[in-house]
Order: structure tokens, then C-alpha cells, then sequence
């Protein structure tokens, strides 16, 4: 039996509404497609290659990351990204679907 109570729902659409601003944000979202089409990435290659702030691009990895759309792990001095493949597939998934049409990748 699923959990219907109007707290539970509550709970989810603010989790679905934290997740959708976190990808409208046109530097998360050019952030998560840079990530994405290179698998595992650092954030020093991130920041060179995109020519942004090192400052800047770790405040928008971390709104990714309490998200759960990106997972860091640690190398050495080096911190690498990558895109929660999963996730990302079932968001995009869920606005396609409620849209009727491609959501933008």
C-alpha cells in the first residue's frame, strides 16, 4: 500500500520542485550535460574547459549533489563528478512525459 497522507505528498512535490529548479538553472543544466557526455569528470577540467569561476562552479555542483543528480568522489586531491544516470534519466523521463514532448538533453 502506498503512502498517501497529504504530509507524504508534501514531502514529494517539494522534493520534485527542488529537483526541477535545480535543473531550470541554465549553468546546472549545461553543467549536468557536460558531465554526463564525459562520464567522470574533475572539477578543475569542469571550470578550465566551461571558463568559469572555481568558486561559482562548486556552488552549482553542490546544489547538484543535495539533489542527488550528480555524485562526488574523491581522488587524491582531485574531486571527480558524475551524473546519477538513473535519476536524471527518470526526471527527464517524467517532464517528457508531462510535457507530450522531448525534454531538451
Amino acid at each position: 500500500m502506498t503512502n498517501t497522507s497529504p504530509v507524504f505528498q508534501a514531502k514529494r512535490l517539494d522534493t520534485s520542485l527542488d529537483v526541477l529548479r535545480a535543473l531550470a538553472h541554465p549553468l546546472r543544466f549545461q553543467l549536468m550535460t557536460f558531465i554526463r557526455d564525459r562520464g567522470s569528470v574533475s572539477v578543475q577540467e569542469i571550470y578550465q574547459t566551461l571558463g568559469l569561476e572555481q568558486s561559482h562552479t562548486s556552488q552549482q555542483l553542490s546544489v547538484l549533489r543535495r539533489n542527488d543528480l550528480v555524485l562526488a568522489t574523491r581522488d587524491g586531491k582531485h574531486v571527480n563528478y558524475e551524473v546519477v544516470l538513473e535519476r536524471y534519466d527518470r526526471v527527464m523521463a517524467a517532464v517528457e512525459n508531462f510535457l507530450g514532448e522531448p525534454a531538451m538533453a
